[in-house]
């Protein structure tokens, strides 16, 4: 609401009456307010003054100032604009009456949510578990998640950016729970894919062990020329992933899970002049294999794990504040606790970022060490206009620039 409020005060919002630096001391009149509603919402049925005056009364709190001459706060012209009455839905469509749910799925429009794992932005924001359980418990049936190769197991976050990283396996039975709390018609997992072949298996297996029977692994009627109805489906969860292109023509359906084996094919290119790796699979004595390619640098790899080596570096570290705490306090009590003593461990809570646990004023004091991604090169920092390439090298610097 404030930064609506901010809205209005760079424009030349004349029917505020007062100061809108102080919520309850400024006031939008009857008149100013039927005004707004029809040429700024282009609200036709405000023509009709009684209506508005009646639409101002759910809003006040004061029933001494249900008159027939109400004026709003800007706290309550505020609470107008976030309510359902202000909504553009119409809530007639709301309900689902008599809805008839057997006909194919294409046939219907899907509550569908996108970048689902996101609480704010596209750079910044923060991913997180309970973006999946609000969205799914508000009815939407298709959430999105993008997976990225992580550290021994597949991630999921905003590729090429600064949003936060979670786990896949915790998003996956955010979802097992939550599926189906408002509504048993069919979750489609729409799937965006950047994950290794191997970490590709882990997410198999993760969807095989937390969906068990939810999850759609075979087609509902075999010989169905149109997608089975949203009756059939009720109750299942069903994946919407890239496929393999296939030669043979039209109408032809390869089932690679037969194939005799799958791995990774590395192709010469002449004109880059590399290696390129891609997913294979060898099926009835042919080879089939994907068109993408994943790049890989082992070098930076290497750099980037330079700090795995370091004594100061303690990894994936079991009730890892409280032990971090206690492995400071117990070294500094052996040496006489001088300020600026530091350990680093994997964050708890984010999958790709750290945090440095370090003794300052006589006790111990914890700050996260932030991971983000730009044009495919991972990087890491304190504060954001002060980026490092790897976790060695940003402890590096703050050993010779303190923290303040």
């Amino acid at each position: 609401q404030s930064e609506i409020l901010d809205e209005f005060k760079n424009e030349a919002c004349s029917f505020i009456l007062g100061s809108t630096d102080k919520l309850d001391a400024s006031v939008v009149l009857l008149h100013d307010f039927q005004r707004f509603l029809i040429y700024d919402q282009k609200e036709t049925w405000a023509n009709d003054l009684n209506q508005v005056r009646e639409l101002m009364t759910i809003f006040i709190d004061d029933t001494m100032r249900k008159t027939n001459d109400p004026e709003f706060t800007v706290s309550e012209f505020l609470s107008f604009l976030f309510s359902k009455e202000n909504s553009v839905w119409d809530e007639k469509f709301s309900e689902i009456i008599n809805l008839d749910t057997h006909n194919p799925l294409s046939h219907y429009w899907i509550n569908s949510s996108h970048n689902t794992y996101l609480t704010g932005d596209q750079i910044l924001s923060e991913s997180s578990t309970e973006a999946y359980t609000r969205c799914l418990r508000l009815g939407c049936r298709c959430v999105e998640l993008d997976c990225w190769e992580g550290p021994g197991e597949p991630i999921i976050y905003h590729g090429w950016s600064r949003t936060t990283k979670i786990k896949f396996e915790d998003v996956v039975k955010a979802i097992n729970e939550h599926a189906f709390v408002t509504s048993d018609f069919p979750v489609i997992l729409s799937i965006e894919e950047h994950c290794p072949v191997e970490q590709q298996r882990q997410m198999a297996r993760i969807f095989k062990d937390v969906f068990g029977d939810k999850l759609l692994t075979e087609p509902v009627e075999h010989m169905a020329e149109l997608l089975p109805s949203p009756t059939q489906l009720k109750g299942k969860i069903i994946l919407k992933h890239k496929k393999l292109n296939v030669e043979g023509g039209p109408g032809t359906v390869k089932d690679f899970r037969r194939g005799e084996k799958q791995g990774d094919l590395e192709i010469w290119d002449p004109v880059d002049q590399r290696w390129n790796k891609h997913y294979c699979v060898i099926s009835d004595n042919k080879l089939y294999y994907a068109e993408e390619y994943e790049e890989e640098d082992e070098d930076i790899r290497k750099y980037q794990d330079l700090h795995c080596s370091e004594p100061w570096f303690h990894g994936q570290m079991h009730e890892g504040r409280i032990m971090a705490e206690r492995l400071i306090q117990d070294y500094c009590a052996e040496t006489g606790g001088q300020d600026g003593t530091f350990m680093v461990r994997q964050s708890d809570t984010f999958v790709t970022d750290f945090t440095l646990s370090f003794w300052r004023g006589g006790r111990v004091q914890h700050c996260r060490i932030r991971s983000g991604t730009e044009e495919g090169q991972n990087f890491f920092y304190l504060t954001p206009n002060l980026p490092f390439p790897s976790v060695y090298s940003l402890i590096q610097h703050y050993r010779e620039t303190p923290l303040r």
